[in-house]
């Protein structure tokens, strides 16, 4: 391990201004300027000094007033009146009972260095609440995992990941506290089991720092223990910086210079370490739930035996909910989806970019750590509104109803036409409208429409719908009702429209000359023919097949109806 006084390979002092803008409008991260008077010049004792000016002279909260403080801290996300206690996880009422419920856990033990009236006394990134049996179970031990003489930060039943929290208390711990405050001792990070003034095991709390990078709860757990804001009656007015920045812990404790190289899966690289990746998502819908509807992930890959961290930058239309987040990588080849969605808030083409910066400080040479050139993932696309199906131009009419009239029976057809509008919009700024299904109710035997379904019409476009009626059947009035199912075309954020319902109507009456039956102008041998050709049919037959009646069936009814008229011309 690498303790203060050695030295990385640098060529130059780097002045860290971290913080300026790097976190952008994430809640949770530092103020702008924080961090801007960090300075690493490849020593770890120039970084710890630099932090340890930024982070010493908080406010110092007492033992007491931690018993309310921790309620606020670490109330669960589920549950504001309750408490998640360290260790077990459990979820437990967060008011205070004298310590019959939970007590106050010193991350740092006592009999480890931490005083009984100093500021490490009652630090509050440092004191957790915990169950009263877990806290005498654990005592003093160290964290770590090889032996009954080490504390696993994380218990089997535990639904929470300590071990990163608790890594990065003990790194707050040794860098706050140096020896220069009143009754404080200088409390060391070690490898191995500690002694009075020391904690351990260094080996564990870094590989567990990586691999359990800073949760949502543990960074509002930060910020609240820093904002007055926020918190005005507990906060003591500074930060764990390896919360904010998890490079920060390579810096002080890496055993070598990091050889990390993160890229794109996919992506061209470059001799510095860079990598750009291109993403068209073509057209996709706009909604309020973008980021959902996209669903789109990529993959970064990191190589090189070292850790490392990194973070996101979302610029332009580009939109990353781990964007300002940091990120981490543990030791070894290792890869990571990132969310990727894109930020649309009017229809129309989208550009943007998603940038990665490997943040370690130290570099094993060009191309990796502090030296790996930042990814690039070029990401566009056309955002457009949803469809709008309509019987109408306009928007909103929903259903349409056509008579087809009152008519005489006859080898004609009742011909009428109505139009489906996808009313949304321009083709460049709407979704396709897509007739997915046709169900017909009623006689749609007698009154039919084409099949549409899979048709698809482009933004302020219409398809028409050609309605035909048959005259030739029974007498009778003819109803049917057509639904039709729409949708959007198939892209991200796709969704049902409009259910459009078209009612047709006719009514069939005598054929003012009954016995022609073929519409030939009169009565004669052809339509005797077709009544008994088809004589006996019982059921739908039609004018042509010998139905001169019109009651559906063929038989000695229609044939007296042609032999009647037989030799006489229509009107």
């Amino acid at each position: 391990m690498l303790r203060a006084g050695s030295r990385f390979c640098l060529a130059s002092i780097l002045a860290i201004g971290l913080a300026s803008g790097a976190f952008g409008s994430d809640q949770y991260g530092p103020p702008s300027g924080y961090y801007s008077s960090v300075v690493f010049d490849g020593t770890p004792a120039s970084l710890r000094s630099s932090l340890n000016d930024i982070i010493d002279g908080h406010t110092i909260r007492s033992y007491g007033a931690a018993r309310q403080a921790l309620a606020i801290l670490d109330a669960d996300p589920a549950n504001s009146q309750n408490v998640i206690l360290i260790y077990n996880g459990a979820s437990v009422d967060g008011s205070w009972d004298s310590g019959v419920t939970w007590n106050r856990e010193h991350m740092w033990p006592r009999s480890l260095g931490v005083g009984d009236n100093g500021a490490d006394y009652s630090d509050l990134h440092a004191l957790r609440p915990c169950h009263p049996s877990i806290n005498s179970s654990r005592g003093n031990k160290p964290f770590g995992l090889d032996s009954s003489s080490y504390w696993d930060p994380t218990m089997a039943s535990s639904p929470y990941d300590f071990r990163g929290e608790a890594a990065r208390a003990i790194f707050y711990m040794d860098v706050r506290y140096d020896g220069a405050d009143a009754a404080t001792s200088d409390l060391t990070v070690i490898d191995g089991f500690p002694s009075v003034g020391q904690m351990g095991d260094l080996s564990y709390l870094l590989d567990w720092h990586y691999e359990e990078e800073p949760s949502t709860r543990e960074r509002r757990r930060n910020h609240l223990v820093f904002s007055f804001d926020d918190n005005p009656f507990y906060a003591q007015g500074n930060r764990n910086p390896f919360v904010d920045h998890p490079e920060f812990a390579w810096a002080l404790w890496g055993e070598q210079p990091n050889d990390s190289q993160i890229v794109f899966a996919g992506g061209s690289v470059s001799g510095d370490g860079s990598s750009e990746l291109t993403l068209n998502i073509g057209r996709f819908i706009l909604s309020p739930a973008l980021e959902d509807a996209l669903g789109q992930t990529v993959s970064v890959q990191k190589s090189g035996s070292t850790p490392t961290s990194f973070l996101i930058e979302a610029t332009g239309d580009a939109y990353s909910a781990d964007h300002a987040m940091p990120r981490t990588f543990a030791r070894g080849k290792q890869s990571a989806d990132i969310d990727v969605a894109i930020w649309a808030p009017s229809p129309g083409p989208i550009s943007g970019q998603l940038v990665i910066d490997n943040t370690d400080l130290t570099s094993a040479g060009g191309g990796f750590g502090s030296a790996d050139g930042n990814d690039t993932l070029t990401i566009s696309g056309t955002g457009v509104t949803e469809a709008v199906a309509s019987f109408a131009p306009s928007a909103g009419q929903t259903s349409l109803a056509v008579d087809l009239g009152v008519l005489e029976r006859s080898l004609d057809t009742a011909d009428s036409v109505a139009a489906i509008f996808n009313a949304g919009g321009l083709p460049e700024t709407t979704a396709d409208l897509v007739i997915t299904t046709v169900e017909a109710t009623g006689s749609s035997q007698i009154i039919s429409v084409p099949v549409l379904d899979g048709t698809s019409i482009e933004g302020n476009q219409f398809v028409l719908v050609e309605i035909t009626g048959d005259r030739s059947g029974p007498l009778g009035v003819y109803e049917v009702q057509y639904t039709f199912q729409t949708a959007d075309e198939p892209i991200p954020g796709a969704g049902l429209a409009e259910t459009l319902t078209l009612s047709v109507s006719m009514e069939l009456i005598p054929s003012s000359c009954p016995g022609d039956l073929n519409a030939s102008g009169g009565v004669d041998l052809s339509d005797l023919n077709a009544v008994l050709a088809n004589f006996g049919l019982a059921t739908g037959a039609t004018l042509d097949q010998g139905d001169a009646s019109g009651d559906g069936s063929v038989g000695l009814a229609d044939l007296n109806i042609v032999l009647a008229g037989f030799g006489t011309a229509c009107p």
